[in-house]
Parts: structure tokens; C-alpha cells; sequence
């Protein structure tokens, strides 16, 4: 039998491997942006409870500060491919996968993987922030916001 010359799951599945393990993907570099991020969540926060804004206010301010942050995430991939390094670009060509998979390769890491790590960061930033902003009086978790309030921009509960 003839292996497929489109899509091989084995050619596919070395890809993956070979992809996730390249020098540019380290995950202690994802794990600092993280925490930078809620660094300055967690001083933004403060900074904005000594200002006394209405909550309402600030739960519109941080859904359209996600969706913001959400398209520049999904950017970040063909951004990142505009510097050119000659070596990377060639060591990529001469791996043993279609056009077609390479193509999917990419897809899936720039449109799920980035994803899935944007919405588990979007959920701790979004919880320790509105955590921080509470009062011993307030009740804050009406204003947390869910995947449903970033798709559609929805500003009130």
C-alpha cells in the first residue's frame, strides 16, 4: 500500500513532535509572561481600587482589554515569522512532511495552542484580579468574565 503523499498521521504526528520541541518553544518563557501579567494585573488593580471606578465600569474596560489581547495572540504567529532566520526556515523546508501538514502544523498551534494558553492565563488574571479589587462588603464574582463575554462583547450580567 502507498502512503498518502497529502497527509500521513505518522509524518503529521513527527511534525507535531519536532514542532513542539524546537529552541524557540520554551515553556519557562510562557510561564514568566504569565507571571509578568499578573504582576501588572495585580498593580493595575490596585491602582484602580484607590481610584474608586464603578465596577461596571471596569468589567467593560477588561472585556475589551481580553478580546484586545486575544487578536494580538492570535497575530503574535505571523508576526513572528516576519524575522527572517535563514537557518530556522531551511532546517523547516527539509523536514519530512507535505505542505499540507506543515500548513495544518501551523494552524493548529497558532489557533488552539495559543488559544487554549491565552484563555487558562485570561482565567487566572481574571480571577485574581477581580479577587484584589473585592471588598469585605462586595461580592465580585457577577462581574468575572467567561469566554461568552469576550465572543460577544456582552458588558453587562
Amino acid at each position: 500500500m502507498k502512503p498518502n503523499p497529502i497527509f500521513n498521521l505518522k509524518r503529521f504526528n513527527a511534525l507535531i513532535g519536532s514542532g513542539f520541541n524546537k529552541k524557540g518553544n520554551n515553556i519557562l518563557a510562557i510561564f514568566q509572561w504569565i507571571l509578568v501579567t499578573l504582576f501588572i494585573v495585580t498593580a493595575f488593580s490596585i491602582f484602580i481600587k484607590s481610584q474608586d471606578v464603578e465596577l461596571q465600569t471596569m468589567r467593560a474596560i477588561m472585556i475589551r482589554f481580553y478580546q484586545i489581547s486575544y487578536v494580538l495572540v492570535l497575530a503574535m504567529p505571523a508576526l513572528g515569522g516576519m524575522s527572517r532566520d535563514d537557518d530556522k526556515i531551511k532546517l523547516w523546508r527539509m523536514l519530512p512532511a507535505s505542505l499540507f501538514e506543515k500548513t495544518l502544523y501551523f494552524y493548529l498551534r497558532s489557533f488552539v495552542w495559543f488559544s487554549i494558553l491565552f484563555f487558562a492565563a485570561q482565567f487566572l488574571i481574571d480571577r485574581l484580579f477581580w479577587s484584589a479589587m473585592a471588598d469585605i462588603n462586595t461580592d465580585t464574582s457577577a462581574y468575572r468574565i467567561g469566554l461568552k463575554e469576550i465572543f460577544t462583547g456582552r458588558l453587562f450580567p
